[in-house]
């Protein structure tokens, strides 16, 4: 049966591998299925910057430009699930390459039937190749790249990652196009009982919706010498958000206002899923210590409520230590 030779949007795939040396392509052209992460909304972008030439000439227009820095860029979403099965060194939950893309370690721990990953901040990451590969259509070739992720919860929904990356543009070519392998299972964990606690009060607040952002600054290193003027990136800093939207409530049930206004630190934590080895908890901070500071808060409105809108930074204290997210 004759058919049109077309890229299909739903046949395009991410491909990461952790690089040996900083902006090697790993891959060297070719990739295999398990080196895909599952994920939707993917948007590749290019940028060759354009220096223009506005050289006077007495006539109006423009003279050729030329072609400065060499950059590329991949943002992508991903539902977020366990491993489904006990964790190991090698069995590691699907997003966990592009969570250490972002600036974390990945350490599991655990005995026998208690098996643990844990992700969490490290001064030292490690840096990925990344092809966006289209069937039927070019590949984009990313390398030495670093990112960021943002977390979005709904009540009743299901944890919604997305990532963006930053990195060397290899340049585009032809790849072989390879599928990833389906599994449509475990089925993704949804944003109930979390056991959501705040505070020395433990106050359990209704919440509609949670976010969490690493908030990585990704900085490009210029350089002469690099055949893109780039030399690569890193991360330059983090500033680690968590916002949600409780009800309003009186001073005497929990005191948001004195809270903002002292400066107080807080501990928080709450859990997604109910199955063993398909949970993910998060830990502000990393140990369960007071380490949240409202930073900003206001009132609003939601579902016919008054909502108050929150803003709160995760503090570091020994180190690395603002944050974790534990998949059990």
């Amino acid at each position: 049966m004759a058919t049109l030779t077309v890229p299909r949007m739903r046949r395009m795939v991410v491909a990461m591998k952790v690089e040996g040396t900083y902006g090697t392509d790993v891959f060297a052209g070719t990739y295999t299925a398990a080196d895909i992460i599952p994920c939707f909304n993917i948007s590749p972008a290019i940028t060759l910057e354009e220096i223009e030439n506005l050289a006077l000439s007495g006539d109006i227009g423009r003279l050729p430009s030329g072609i400065g820095r060499e950059l590329a860029g991949v943002t992508f979403e991903a539902f977020v699930r366990g491993a489904g099965a006990a964790y190991s060194a090698s069995v590691k939950p699907e997003v966990d390459r592009a969570l250490q893309a972002c600036g974390l370690t990945s350490a599991f721990t655990g005995t026998s039937g208690s098996e643990i990953v844990t992700c969490g901040p490290t001064a030292t990451p490690s840096s990925y190749t990344i092809y966006i590969v289209q069937e039927n259509g070019s590949t984009l070739k990313m390398a030495g790249c670093f990112g960021d992720v943002d977390f979005t919860m709904r009540a009743g929904g299901i944890i919604t990652a997305r990532f963006a990356f930053q990195g060397m543009l290899v340049g585009e070519a032809d790849v072989s196009f390879v599928a990833g392998t389906i599994a449509g299972t475990p089925a993704y964990p949804t944003v109930k009982s979390a056991a959501f606690q705040i505070d020395t009060d433990n106050y359990a607040p209704r919440i509609a919706t949670i976010g969490f952002r690493m908030g990585n600054v990704l900085q490009a290193v210029p350089s002469v010498n690099a055949a893109s003027g780039v030399a690569g990136f890193f991360i330059a800093d983090r500033r680690p958000l968590l916002t949600i939207d409780p009800e309003a409530a009186s001073i005497a049930t929990h005191d948001w206002f004195s809270d903002h206004k002292a400066g107080t630190l807080m501990d928080a934590s709450f859990l997604i899923g109910s199955v063993q080895y398909n949970k993910l908890q998060f830990k502000f901070n990393a140990s369960l210590a007071a380490g949240l500071q409202i930073v900003q808060r206001s009132w609003g409105s939601r579902d016919g409520l008054t909502a108050f809108p929150t803003t709160l930074l995760a503090t570091i204290n020994a180190g690395s230590d603002d944050f974790s997210l534990v998949f059990s």
